[in-house]
C-alpha cells in the first residue's frame, strides 16, 4: 500500500503508512475525491531532495575563533523580593502598567506568614495560646514533662 507518501518519515523507514494517513486516505476515497492529491511536501521524492544537501559538522570547542570580548560567569546575586509592578516598569519603561497593578505581587519564595497591619490584632481571639500551658505526663501524671521524656 505504498504510494510515494511520507508523513514524518514513516513510510521510508517501515514501508507502511501512517495510521492517519490510511485514515485520510480511506475518507478521500470513501467521499469519491481522488487519493493522488497530497501536497508537494509529503512525497518521497520532497524529502530525498531535501537530504541530498550535505551538511558538514561543526569543529570542536578547541578550534572556534576566540572572541575578544571578556566573558566571566557569576553566580546570581542574592536579592529581597522585589514587587514585579517596579520590576515591569523597569523592563518595559512604563508607568501605566504600575496603575494597572492594585494589588502587590512579589517575585521569588513567598515570606512563611502575611505582614499584618498596624491596625489588625497580633493574633486571634478565638485561638488559645499554647505559651502558658504546661504538659502533663500520661504515665506519671506530673506537670512538666511527656510521656516520651518520662524518666519512670
Amino acid at each position: 500500500m505504498t504510494t510515494g507518501v511520507t508523513v514524518g518519515k514513516f513510510l521510508e523507514i517501515t514501508s507502511f503508512l501512517c495510521k492517519h494517513t490510511v485514515c485520510a486516505i480511506w475518507n478521500k476515497t470513501e467521499n469519491g475525491a481522488n487519493v493522488p492529491d497530497v501536497h508537494p511536501c509529503y512525497r518521497l521524492s520532497t524529502s530525498r531532495a531535501m537530504y541530498l544537501i550535505k551538511i558538514d559538522p561543526v569543529n570542536g570547542r578547541s578550534m572556534w575563533p576566540k572572541s575578544n570580548r571578556p566573558f566571566t560567569l557569576t553566580p546570581p546575586k542574592h536579592h529581597t523580593q522585589v514587587l514585579i509592578s517596579t520590576m515591569l516598569n523597569i523592563y518595559f519603561e512604563c508607568q501605566l502598567l504600575s496603575l494597572c497593578f492594585n494589588y502587590n505581587i512579589y517575585i521569588g519564595r513567598p515570606k512563611k506568614r502575611r505582614r499584618r497591619g498596624v491596625d489588625e490584632p497580633k493574633s486571634q481571639p478565638t485561638k488559645l495560646s499554647r505559651k502558658f500551658l504546661t504538659v502533663t505526663c500520661s504515665k506519671c501524671h506530673n506537670k512538666g514533662h511527656s510521656y516520651t521524656t518520662c524518666k519512670r
